[in-house]
């Protein structure tokens, strides 16, 4: 089972080739049938494995299942990202208790709506990385971040400090050549 491998993520080579094929399939598959749920998975597992290149520069880099799977077209749809936060969402909002919206006094509808907001900004914020690391550009991810906290009604402090991690994110990196 791939999922008790992830606990020895280095591959060889072949096992990496394989594995980039077996995830792309999977993809496909996803994407055939709009499974958000395990396309995510997928992505997740792509994140784990590696193998190491020992061809390039000293030191040997890690070169994650991920990289070669950046051009798959599930992850440039909208609906896509859209679809992943919704259930996101909905699986945090399941581990909370029910709330009769109606019954709730003012205070207790604040909080409850405090509540819902936080989970979006918390998986609004996790999304935006997600779609960074599979390749989508910072103005693909702003614009996503953008329309989804209107949309949500997020404080403006919630989706300020989320497109500042996104600049974070897309910051060059900051080593200098040796």
């Amino acid at each position: 089972d791939l999922n008790d491998r992830r606990r020895l993520p280095e591959l060889l080579d072949w096992q990496h080739r394989e594995c980039v094929h077996m995830i792309r399939t999977v993809l496909d598959c996803c994407a055939e049938e709009g499974d958000v749920r395990m396309a995510m998975q997928a992505g997740n597992m792509a994140n784990t494995f590696f193998r190491v290149d020992l061809r390039g520069e000293a030191p040997p880099q890690r070169v994650y299942v991920q990289s070669e799977l950046k051009d798959h077209p599930i992850w440039r749809r909208r609906k896509f990202w859209e679809d992943a936060l919704l259930e996101g969402v909905g699986e945090h909002l399941g581990l909370t208790a029910p709330v009769q919206w109606d019954e709730l006094n003012p205070d207790g509808l604040r909080e409850a709506v405090l509540r819902v907001h936080n989970i979006v900004y918390a998986q609004l914020g996790t999304i935006a990385f997600t779609m960074k690391d599979v390749g989508m550009s910072r103005q693909q991810v702003l614009e996503f971040v953008a329309a989804v906290s209107k949309r949500s009604q997020l404080a403006e402090d919630q989706e300020h400090e989320i497109v500042r991690s996104v600049f974070t994110m897309f910051q060059p990196s900051e080593q200098t050549p040796a």
